[in-house]
Parts: C-alpha cells; sequence; structure tokens
C-alpha cells in the first residue's frame, strides 16, 4: 500500500509538472491583436474598447494512447476599454485551456496607469489573477486500482497569481514592451506531497508600423518568451490592404510556422476575423504537424469608464 501511495504521488507529481510548463507555453498566433493578456501595460492602449474571443486547437488530430481527450484546446473571452482619468485602462479577460486529464481556468482583471513625457508615453499595468487546476483521475491507468489512495474523481484546486508589464511608446507607431506572469509562482500539490509551481515567465515584445503605399501597411514584431532557463523567439510580419484585410506569417523558433489572414467588416472595421495555421517544421516527435486558430474581435466605440465620449457635429464638438 505504502509504495502504491509512492507511485500515485510520483505519478501526480509528474503530470502536475507536465501542466505547469504546458501552462508556461500557453499562447495564441494572434498575440499582436491582443496584448494586453499576456502585458496588463497594453490595457487601453487603443482609443477603442473592445471584446473578442480566441479559440486555438494545437496539433489538430493528435490523438494519445491513454489519453481520450485529444488535441489540447484553449479559448479566451476577454475585454478591454480606455479610461479617462488616473487610470488609462481595464480589462478583463476568461481562458479555459485543456490537455488532456489537465484543464485549467483563469480569470484575470488588468488595470493600466498612463503617464506623458516629452519622449513619449509609458504605461504600466497589473494584473490580479485567479488559476483553478483540476486533474481528472479517471484518464490515468493504476497498477492497483482498488487503492484507496488513488483519487477517484476530479481534483481541484484554487490559487490566486498576479502579472505585470510596462509599455513605452517614444512614438506613435513604434512600441516597446515587457511583462512578467505568475510573479506569485502558485503551487499545486493535488493532495499529494508534490509542491508543483508554476513558473515566472517573462516576455518581451517590440514593433512598429511601415507605410508601403497608400494602401498598404506593414507591422512586424518581434517576440522572446522566457522562463530564464529556455527561451522561445517569434517573428512575425503582417501586412493590411486599406486596413481592412490582412496577412501575414509567423516563425517560432525551434518549433513551427504560422501563416495568418484576417478581413474587417461593418462600418468603421467593427467586426474582426482573423484565422491562423501553424505548420510544425522542428521537434515534431509526439505531435501532429498542423493547429489551427480562429479569432473574433468587435469594437465598442460608445464604452466609456470615468469620462463622456466625444460627439462630434459639423460645427462643433460637445
Amino acid at each position: 500500500m505504502k509504495k502504491t501511495g509512492i507511485i500515485c504521488s510520483a505519478l501526480l507529481s509528474m503530470i502536475v509538472n507536465f501542466w505547469c510548463v504546458g501552462q508556461n507555453e500557453f499562447f495564441f498566433g494572434h498575440y499582436m491583436l491582443n496584448q494586453a493578456y499576456f502585458n496588463p501595460g497594453w490595457i487601453g492602449s487603443e482609443d477603442e474598447a473592445f471584446i473578442s474571443f480566441n479559440h486555438r486547437t494545437q496539433w489538430a488530430g493528435y490523438d494519445a494512447s491513454l489519453d481520450p481527450g485529444g488535441s489540447p484546446t484553449t479559448q479566451m473571452v476577454s475585454l478591454t476599454a480606455p479610461v479617462e482619468g488616473r487610470i488609462s485602462g481595464l480589462g478583463f479577460f476568461f481562458i479555459n485551456d485543456r490537455s488532456g486529464p489537465l484543464t485549467s481556468i483563469q480569470i484575470r482583471t488588468g488595470l493600466s496607469f498612463r503617464k506623458e513625457f516629452q519622449f513619449g508615453r509609458i504605461s504600466v499595468g497589473l494584473m490580479p489573477a485567479m488559476n483553478m487546476a483540476s486533474v481528472n483521475a479517471s484518464y490515468f491507468r493504476f497498477n492497483d486500482p482498488g487503492d484507496e489512495r488513488i483519487p477517484e474523481n476530479t481534483e481541484t484546486q484554487y490559487r490566486p497569481n498576479l502579472h505585470a508589464g510596462i509599455l513605452f511608446e517614444p512614438r506613435r507607431n513604434f512600441f516597446l514592451s515587457a511583462s512578467v506572469e505568475n510573479i506569485v509562482k502558485p503551487t499545486f500539490s493535488f493532495g499529494t506531497t508534490a509542491n508543483n509551481s508554476i513558473e515566472r515567465n517573462y516576455y518581451f515584445l517590440t514593433g512598429t508600423e511601415r507605410i508601403l503605399s497608400r494602401n498598404i501597411m506593414l507591422k512586424p514584431y518581434l517576440l522572446i518568451r522566457s522562463d530564464l532557463s529556455s527561451y522561445s523567439l517569434e517573428v512575425s510580419a503582417i501586412a493590411e490592404y486599406r486596413r481592412k484585410m490582412w496577412g501575414g506569417a509567423s516563425y517560432r523558433s525551434s518549433e513551427s510556422v504560422t501563416l495568418l489572414l484576417g478581413y474587417s467588416f461593418l462600418d468603421q472595421n467593427k467586426l474582426r476575423v482573423g484565422y491562423s495555421f501553424d505548420f510544425v517544421v522542428r521537434n515534431i516527435d509526439a505531435k501532429e504537424t498542423a493547429s489551427h486558430e480562429v479569432y473574433l474581435r468587435y469594437n465598442l466605440p460608445n464604452l466609456v469608464f470615468a469620462g463622456k465620449k466625444v460627439v462630434k457635429t459639423p460645427r462643433f464638438s460637445f
């Protein structure tokens, strides 16, 4: 019995550790269209509020021998809005991430503060969060299924978390940003003696805009992610045509290339629809080669916090 308990603890420790690593890799291909979820300093940097939805299927068609869940999937709903006052932006994020027997739900609420300088503007953001992690023990195979130490149902734990970031815009068509996730390193044990924490992730992102012609604008980005023991580098570029439609590509080091496509609908491009396709080109063992992602965004120009929306007429504004 004692031996079996040790084996169960070791197994759950391994699973939780896998989950922590997986969460450190949670990401979207459309990161450049809504950077606020990993850098709260970006919240409120746009003139209009918006609500968005992302769905990502990682390694589509993956079928593990012991995992009936199939491919990992992630969904996110976000709402960000500028604020007229001491606070410059507010944001809300709901994230659901599932990988086999492991499910993570995160609720993040962010706010940002902006200061104007002669050399540009700087925004600083904080994002308190709550992490919920669940392990479904019915997905596992145990040597001694009757052992009372084996969990029979889903084990769930809740932990607080905190993220922070800074955004520097020396001019309107160029920015630098840095952020850190999981500052408090929340720890999950699921009833075992294992203490598995989600490691801190560090992000550095820069981007610019270049007008190539009257109708075409190019937006290149460079993103570096690291947990201080490894890093990932991603180079992306998106070309916009009349600010109505876009297409681009990304390369993620040691993993994949990504194709991004999108189109804007309705007056003033209020509704944006995007799609990305990832193709794994390196380290393809135990992976399917394709990932898919859908991005939806709807602008909310009438949503204003702590301020008054400006209504323009041919003669005056009020």
